[in-house]
């Protein structure tokens, strides 16, 4: 998900008493990198000038560290973190972040979570514009969204996913959602087709929308 922001970061001496206690690792959504990748590490908050409440980076003291560090190379002062190639599917790290504000030093905590193509292939954005769901998200912390026709930070349902690569099995579980149809059925089986597409069969998200009504088989390409 992409968020709009301000132009400018925000000055941490400028910075409401809200803003602080909303300071954050990067944004809202989970922290995840495949091996190989460098990622420049940021501290936000919640605008307070923009509805809906996206994060704005903020221009802050900071003093990065991550736990473990094996496998990995992280700048302290700047936040550039490189990802070994060797690393596996599945690490996770702990990112910290200690920044100076008006209250003195504070910590910021927030999982990296590092996936491969091999090792979770749902990982990024999908759509299926046959079936008129226009966002399926998965995510490398083993959580999903499902949103027929996104609009700003709304989303149908969510929930947790898991996988079988050997039984090419997928099963998806809701913990929340605005809009959850009675007549999902989240367990199935998945392929991914020579061309890159997610194939879906023998379970539905449920009738999300009129104009497709409920399927059983979903052809999902990025």
């Amino acid at each position: 998900m992409c968020f709009a922001q301000s132009l400018e970061p925000v000055p941490a001496d400028s910075l409401t008493e809200s803003q602080t206690e909303s300071l954050m690792i990067d944004g809202y959504e989970p922290l995840q990198a495949k091996p190989g990748e460098t990622l420049m590490l940021t501290v936000k908050t919640r605008s307070e000038t923009i509805i809906p409440p996206y994060p704005e980076e903020v221009t802050i003291r900071t003093r990065w560290s991550i736990q473990p560090e094996s496998g990995i190379r992280l700048d302290k002062s700047s936040g550039k973190l490189s990802i070994g190639e060797d690393v596996h599917n599945g690490t996770e790290y702990t990112i910290s972040a200690e920044v100076k504000t008006s209250k003195g030093w504070i910590t910021l905590d927030k999982r990296l979570y590092i996936y491969t193509s091999a090792g979770n292939p749902f990982v990024g954005l999908w759509q299926d514009r046959i079936n008129d769901i226009w966002e399926l998200l998965f995510e490398a912390d083993g959580t999903f969204s499902v949103t027929a026709h996104p609009f700003e930070v709304y989303k149908d349902y969510w929930g947790t996913y898991r996988y079988d690569l050997d039984k090419k099995s997928i099963v998806f579980e809701v913990t929340g959602g605005n809009s959850i149809p009675e007549d999902k059925d989240l367990e199935g089986f998945f392929e991914i087709s020579a061309n890159g597409d997610l194939v879906l069969r023998d379970l539905s998200f449920g009738t999300l929308s009129e104009k497709a009504g409920r399927q059983n088989e979903y052809i999902f390409t990025r």
